[in-house]
């Protein structure tokens, strides 16, 4: 991070304290060539409300640091997956779940996942996933939920 300078570390302190607008400038004056730039400029352009170019972004992203990781607590493929949902592109989203690696994800995206499995046609793939997540984590009540919503549907069922 201290090779990309003091503008880089200032920009994110801007990104921090809720501030995108005053660190969308000098993210882009930075060179794109660095995937955490990449990865900044995703995070200020989705506090702007921009999805499409935080998609970008992310996808410059994977290119420069050889496919997705986790930073901090947020697995890029996620935030890209949540980039692609808001652009209207369902399948990309579910594409980038696919590749991600699950099982260290967890949580909402585990949801998220399995909900565009279902959607996709794929309801065994997503039961199967929700019943292996709640193996390892059984207090998971939204994936018991959806469980039991996929396998016992009710009307719509993937609501």
């Amino acid at each position: 991070i201290e090779a990309l300078g003091p503008e880089f570390i200032r920009a994110v302190l801007l990104l921090s304290c809720g501030r995108p607008d005053l660190a969308a400038l000098p993210l882009v004056e930075l060179p794109e060539s660095d995937p955490l730039v990449c990865f900044e400029r995703a995070r200020a352009a989705h506090s702007m409300g921009l999805p499409r170019i935080a998609l970008l972004a992310l996808q410059q992203f994977a290119q420069r640091a050889g496919g997705h990781h986790r930073i901090r607590r947020l697995h890029t493929a996620v935030f890209a997956a949540q980039m692609a949902l808001a652009c209207g592109e369902q399948e990309h989203a579910l594409e980038l779940l696919r590749a991600a690696p699950i099982r260290l994800i967890g949580g909402r995206p585990l949801i998220l996942f399995a909900k565009l499995l279902a959607d996709a046609g794929e309801v065994q793939e997503a039961c199967a996933l929700l019943r292996d997540n709640l193996e390892r984590d059984p207090e998971h009540t939204r994936a018991a939920q959806l469980l039991t919503r996929l396998e016992h549907p009710t009307g719509d069922a993937h609501a």
